[in-house]
């Protein structure tokens, strides 16, 4: 099996390419840095983030997370085209969020 990795995917080790393994970045929160389940999109400046961390994010600063800059709104709406291109890669793949976790964005997996 080289250049693969193997995946335990419900109880069944299944091999996959290493090509196959890697999260697209548009996929992972950038305060969380894990693969998103519920995307949800900043209204003033189109970031998106994983609602939890958002909301999370959201009761200590009034900042976009990733600019510092001020917000004059927190209004969020789901971005429901990622999840499903999220959703679509993990069926593709045969990963759970859990198991996509466990790679590194773009890359192979965690060290």
């Amino acid at each position: 099996m080289e250049d693969e990795h193997v995946l335990e995917a419900e109880g069944f080790l299944v091999a996959a390419p290493a090509a196959a393994l890697s999260v697209p970045l548009s996929f992972v929160c950038p305060i969380t840095m894990m693969i998103m389940r519920d995307p949800v999109m900043l209204v003033e400046s189109g970031y998106t983030f994983e609602r939890e961390a958002i909301e999370a994010h959201f009761r200590n600063s009034n900042n976009n997370p990733l600019t510092n800059q001020p917000l004059s709104s927190k209004a969020v709406i789901p971005n429901t085209s990622l999840r499903a291109l999220i959703e679509d890669w993990l069926s593709e793949h045969g990963l759970t969020a859990e198991q996509a976790n466990e790679l590194e964005p773009g890359g192979g997996p965690r060290a």
